[in-house]
């Protein structure tokens, strides 16, 4: 049977913290998952090996996925959902307490072009969706050329776009590779 792990550090001011903990477990018990907390003095060197976790992955679909936290199950759920109809298994790593998550697809199981597309294009529509945001941390040049590794622009692109152009009137900074070409 498939099983999820997740390993889910918090630090911070107690009532944020207090607050995410009792996050955590009203989403596992809704989800039916089981909790074991580790003090943080004793999960402090396993969360520096997680935040660095995904730079291990060479030859990988990276996707990097920002969405509010009340819809962050919600959205992991579409995520699994889409990877169980094209045949794939994701890797996940998330932080919760954010509401970011990294999905990670090795590039050998997805056997042809179209596939790596429609997997990016769903997934960008379910975070979009959800009103959260999306961009592509990695993936073979040959694709770049094919989607926004920015993802979809939102309403805030307009004053993203004001500002770049205040700051750096003939475009030299960065040409074309931020959201939206700017």
């Amino acid at each position: 049977e498939n099983y999820h792990l997740c390993l889910i550090g918090f630090d911070g001011f107690s009532e944020t913290v207090g607050w995410q903990l009792e996050q955590i477990k009203y989403l596992s018990k809704k989800n039916n998952s089981q909790n074991a907390f580790i003090p943080f003095e004793d999960g402090n060197s396993l969360l520096n090996h997680i935040r660095n976790f995904y730079s291990l992955f060479e030859g990988y679909l990276i996707l990097k996925i920002c969405t509010a936290i009340p819809e962050f199950m919600k959205v992991w759920n579409k995520i699994r959902n889409l990877s169980l109809e094209n045949n794939l298994q994701e890797i996940f790593l998330s932080h919760f307490g954010n509401g970011i998550i990294y999905v990670m697809y090795p590039l050998a199981d997805i056997n042809n072009d179209n596939k790596v597309i429609r997997i990016i294009n769903g997934i960008e529509d379910i975070v979009v969706d959800s009103g959260g945001s999306f961009m592509i941390e990695d993936i073979p040049l040959k694709f770049k050329e094919k989607v926004s590794v920015w993802g979809r622009t939102n309403k805030n692109f307009k004053i993203m776009k004001r500002i770049k152009e205040k700051f750096d009137p003939k475009n030299i900074l960065n040409q074309g590779r931020f959201v939206g070409g700017i």
